[in-house]
């Protein structure tokens, strides 16, 4: 066995197989992660009418209940009545 500091090489035809198995797993990690966003885009673009029409039927309700509680909602009893000036008897 040779020391620990001395340099050994590695023949070439090792080397390429080496570097083209990682090569392989990562283009199929990329492969892999790349058709998992293609599905994940084509579910959103069969649903994309109902997505919006669940946000656009959240803001009307949002905007309804609001006009129904200025329209119809009295004074609580929190608001002060106003003062009366005392150098103005009006």
């Amino acid at each position: 066995m040779a020391p620990m500091g001395e340099y050994q090489p590695i023949p070439l035809d090792d080397e390429k197989q080496s570097d083209a198995s990682a090569w392989g797993r990562r283009i199929r990690h990329l492969d892999d992660f790349y058709h998992h966003q293609a599905q994940t885009a084509g579910r959103l673009c069969q649903h994309w009418v109902w997505l919006v029409h669940v946000a656009l039927l959240s803001v009307s309700t949002t905007l309804f209940a609001l006009a129904f509680c200025l329209h119809y909602g009295g004074s609580s009893g929190l608001v002060a009545p106003p003062q009366s000036s005392i150098y103005c008897k009006c």
